[in-house]
């Protein structure tokens, strides 16, 4: 879903727009990454191993997260 950003004169700004959506993405990633840790630590607590892939999507933006050991 892409966004139309406007400047404060409320003209078209793609640049604005585009450095936002990579600063969503940059934390999104970086979210994913805490959370992957901490999926791993837990099962790690309890006696078990990943074995395979761990797939999340993101509710706010529909975005696919994957992690494959």
């Amino acid at each position: 879903m892409e966004k139309v950003f406007r400047n404060a004169e409320k003209y078209y700004d793609p640049t604005c727009g585009d450095a936002i959506n990579n600063i969503d993405r940059e934390m999104s990633q970086e979210k994913f990454n805490k959370i992957i840790k901490t999926i791993i630590y837990i099962c790690e607590l309890a006696g078990f191993k990943i074995h395979d892939q761990i797939v999340l999507r993101c509710k706010s933006s529909g975005r696919l997260y994957y992690y494959k050991k």
